[in-house]
C-alpha cells in the first residue's frame, strides 16, 4: 500500500504504485465532506459531440488528484538565458491567474505565451502535487527578454516566488480550501439533505509545520475523518418550522442543536447488517430516552451517539495492534462498508446536526477516559460545562480539576480558563521573546562568525598569494640560472666550434700541402726514369772510333753503365723510399682528418640539438611578432643547412665543399 496526499493534507492508502492517482469523492454533494474544494475535478469518459462538432466528456463524477508528496510552494522552472519552453509550478490558482494574466497584457503580440485555466486535466498535475503552466516563447531575443521580464516581476534569483515565502503560501491555499467549502456548505439549502452543513476537512498539524508535506507524516490519519467544531448553520433551515436549530454563536453555550421535524429524512437501513440495524435502534432508544431525562440525560445521548458511530464507522479513538500489526480498529472501519456520511445521515434522521454529533462524541470519549468516580462527578455537571470540558482544545490540568470536582460551574471554569489563556499568551510571548533573543543572538554570532571566516578567508589568500610570489620568485631565478647557463653553454660551443673549425682548416691545408708534394715526388720519379732511360739510349747511340778490345771496352762500358745505373737506381731507391714514406705519413695524415671530419659533421648536429634544448623554453614563452619573427629565422636557418647539405650529399667523394654552383 501506497501513501498518496490530498492538496488539503488528507492522506489515503491506495494498492498502486503511481506518481499520481486519483481519489474518487463518492457521493460528491452538498453533504460531502469535499463538498467545494477547488481542487476537486470531474472524471469521465471523452466522446464526440456531433452537435458542436467537438470532443466532450461525460462526467461520471469527481476525484481530488493526489501525490506521494505534496509541494505548496510555487516555483520557476527553466533557464531565462535561452529560446526553450520554461514553466511555473503552483497551487495557488490566484497566483497562476495573475501571471497568465500578466502575459497576455504585457505582452499581447506573444512574444510569450501561457494560459491559465480552471479546466484542469488530470495531467497538468505532477508528482508533487503542483498544477504545472507551461509558458513558451518565440525563438528570438524578444522572447529571451520576455522570459527574463517575466522572471523579474514574480521571481527570486533562486527560483522561489517573491510577494510570499513558502510558509505563507501553504497557509493560503489551505485557507483558500476552507473558505470555498465553507461558502458551498453555507449555500441555501434546496432539499433536506442539504440542511446538515458539511464538516470542515480537518488539516494535520503536520502540513503547518512545512510547506511540503510527504510521506513520513503520520499516516494514522489516512481516512479520518475531519471533526471540526465549527460551523455555519443555514440561516434558512434556523427559521423553518420554527424549529430551535441554533446559530454558530449560540452553539458554543448549548452543545445540542436540533433538526426540524419537517426535515428530517428518513434513513435508509438497506444494505446494513441485523447486527447494525440492531445497535442503531439501541442507540436510537438511548437518545430518545437521555433527551427525556433534559440535562442529565447528556450523557445517555452521548453514549447512543457512540453506540451508532461505532456500529457505522468503528472506534477511532481507541485502537490496540493485532496479531498481524495492523490495527483491529481500523480494520473494523476498513471492513464496514459505510463511512462518516452514512453517520451523518442517521444523525440528521433522528433530529440533530452533525455538529452536535460530534460534540456528543467528545463528551463520551471523555467519559470513556474517566475513571468510575470521575465518571460520577462528571455526569453531575451541567451540560454546559461537560460540553466546555469535553472540547479538544481544553486545557488538561483544567479537565483534570473539573473531574476530581475541584470546579464545578461553569462559570467558575471560564474564569479557570481566562486566566489559563491570559497565563498562556504570556508564557507564548516569554517564549517568543526568548525565541527571538536566541534568535538575535544566534544571528549575532553568525555574524560574528562570518566575519571570522571571511578574516580566515582572508588570510588564508593572503598566505597563498605568498606562497605564489615566492614560487614565481624562485622560479624566474632558476630560469635566469638557465639561460645563464645556457649562455655560457653557447659560448663554449661557440669557441669549440672555433677550434674545430680551424683545426679543420689547418687539416685540410695539411692535406693539400701533403698531396702537392706526393705530385711533386711522383713527378721527380718520372723525370729520374726518363732521364736513365735517355742516358742508357745515349749510351747505345754512341760510335766507336778505335779499335780495340771490344770485349774490354763492352766490359768496361758495361760496368761503367752498371755502375751508374746502380748508383741511380740506389738514388732513386732512396728516394722513392722517402717518397714513400711521405705518401704513408700524407695517407694517415688524411685517413685522421676524415676520422675528424666525421667527427666534426655528428658533432654539429649535437651543437644543433644543444643549442635548440637551451633555448626552446624562452622560445615557447615567445608571443606575437616575437614568436613569428623567430620561427622565421629558425626555419630560415635550417633550410639554408639543408639546401647545403644536400648538395654536398650529392657531390663526388673527393668533393672538398667549395663554392656553391652558379
Amino acid at each position: 500500500m501506497t501513501t498518496y496526499i490530498c492538496k488539503c493534507g488528507r492522506r489515503v492508502k491506495k494498492s498502486t504504485d503511481a506518481s499520481t492517482t486519483g481519489n474518487r469523492l463518492s457521493g460528491y454533494a452538498p453533504s460531502h465532506e469535499c463538498w467545494g474544494c477547488p481542487y476537486a475535478m470531474p472524471y469521465g469518459d471523452f466522446q464526440w459531440d456531433e452537435s458542436a462538432r467537438t470532443v466532450s466528456r461525460e462526467t461520471r463524477g469527481y476525484e481530488c488528484r493526489m501525490s506521494k508528496t505534496l509541494t505548496y510552494a510555487s516555483e520557476f522552472a527553466g533557464s531565462i538565458k535561452d529560446k526553450c519552453t520554461c514553466r511555473v509550478h503552483s497551487l495557488d490558482f490566484d497566483f497562476l491567474s495573475q501571471v497568465s494574466a500578466w502575459i497576455k497584457d504585457t505582452y499581447p503580440d506573444r512574444e510569450i505565451f501561457g494560459s491559465f485555466s480552471k479546466d484542469i486535466r488530470a495531467s497538468d498535475y505532477g508528482s508533487d502535487g503542483r498544477y504545472c503552466l507551461t509558458i513558451t516563447c518565440t525563438q528570438n531575443l524578444k522572447g529571451v527578454a520576455a522570459k527574463r521580464e517575466l522572471f523579474g516581476q514574480f521571481f527570486n534569483p533562486d527560483g522561489s516566488r517573491k510577494d510570499m515565502t513558502p510558509q505563507q503560501e501553504m497557509e493560503k491555499i489551505l485557507a483558500d480550501i476552507k473558505k470555498a467549502k465553507e461558502i458551498f456548505s453555507c449555500a441555501p439549502a434546496q432539499n433536506a439533505d442539504a440542511a446538515v452543513t458539511t464538516a470542515e476537512n480537518a488539516v494535520p498539524t503536520a502540513t503547518t509545520a512545512t510547506p511540503t508535506i510527504s510521506e513520513s507524516g503520520a499516516d494514522a490519519s489516512a481516512s479520518t475523518p475531519a471533526t471540526s467544531l465549527q460551523n455555519c448553520e443555514s440561516a434558512s433551515a434556523a427559521s423553518a418550522g420554527g424549529s430551535s436549530v441554533s446559530t454558530a454563536g449560540a452553539m458554543q453555550d448549548k452543545p445540542l442543536t436540533t433538526v426540524p421535524d419537517a426535515m428530517r429524512p428518513a434513513f435508509d437501513y438497506s444494505g446494513l447488517t441485523d447486527q447494525t440495524v440492531e445497535d442503531l435502534h439501541f442507540a436510537e432508544n438511548e437518545y430518545r430516552h437521555g433527551k427525556q431525562m433534559a440535562e442529565r440525560g447528556l450523557v445517555h445521548m452521548g453514549n447512543a451517539i457512540a453506540a451508532a458511530h461505532d456500529a457505522l464507522c468503528g472506534v477511532v479513538a481507541q485502537c490496540d495492534n493485532g496479531e498481524d500489526g495492523a490495527c483491529r480498529t481500523m480494520r473494523k472501519a476498513r471492513n464496514n462498508q459505510h463511512s462518516e456520511d452514512t453517520f451523518k445521515s442517521w444523525c440528521v434522521s433522528i433530529g440533530i446536526t452533525k455538529d452536535t454529533a460530534y460534540r456528543l462524541l467528545q463528551v463520551s470519549a471523555l467519559l470513556d477516559g474517566s475513571s468510575p468516580r470521575q465518571q460520577k462527578i462528571l455526569k453531575e455537571l451541567s451540560p454546559t460545562l461537560l460540553y466546555a470540558v469535553a472540547k479538544p482544545s481544553a486545557p488538561q490540568e483544567l479537565v483534570e480539576k473539573v473531574k476530581n470536582g475541584e470546579v464545578t460551574t461553569n462559570k467558575a471554569y471560564q474564569d479557570l480558563l481566562k486566566e489559563n489563556q491570559q497565563l498562556r499568551t504570556e508564557r507564548d510571548k516569554a517564549r517568543a521573546d526568548q525565541l527571538s533573543t536566541a534568535k538575535d543572538c544566534n544571528r549575532l554570532g553568525l555574524k560574528v562568525s562570518q566575519e571570522k571566516d571571511r578574516a580566515d578567508k582572508a588570510e588564508a589568500r593572503l598566505k597563498n598569494s605568498c606562497i605564489a610570489e615566492q614560487n614565481a620568485w624562485e622560479a624566474m631565478q632558476k630560469a635566469e640560472n638557465a639561460r645563464d647557463a645556457a649562455l655560457a653553454n653557447v659560448q663554449d660551443l661557440t669557441e669549440q666550434n672555433a677550434k674545430l673549425q680551424q683545426s679543420y682548416h689547418d687539416a685540410d691545408e695539411g692535406r693539400i700541402a701533403a698531396r702537392l708534394q706526393c705530385q711533386k715526388a711522383e713527378g721527380e720519379r718520372d723525370r729520374a726514369e726518363e732521364r736513365a732511360k735517355n742516358a742508357e739510349d745515349a749510351l747505345k747511340k754512341q760510335p766507336i772510333t778505335a779499335v780495340i778490345d771490344e770485349e774490354e771496352i763492352d766490359r768496361r762500358a758495361a760496368e761503367k753503365a752498371w755502375g751508374l745505373a746502380d748508383a741511380r737506381n740506389a738514388e732513386l731507391a732512396k728516394d722513392n723510399a722517402n717518397l714513400k714514406k711521405q705518401v704513408a705519413a700524407l695517407r694517415s695524415r688524411i685517413n685522421d682528418d676524415a676520422q675528424a671530419d666525421f667527427e666534426q659533421a655528428n658533432y654539429c648536429a649535437s651543437l644543433m640539438r644543444a643549442a635548440w634544448d637551451n633555448s626552446k623554453a624562452s622560445y615557447s614563452r615567445l608571443v606575437g611578432e616575437d614568436l613569428e619573427s623567430t620561427f622565421q629565422t629558425i626555419c630560415g636557418t635550417l633550410n639554408s643547412i639543408m639546401e647545403e647539405a644536400s648538395l654536398l650529399c650529392r657531390q663526388p667523394p673527393d668533393y672538398d665543399g667549395g663554392g656553391r654552383d652558379e
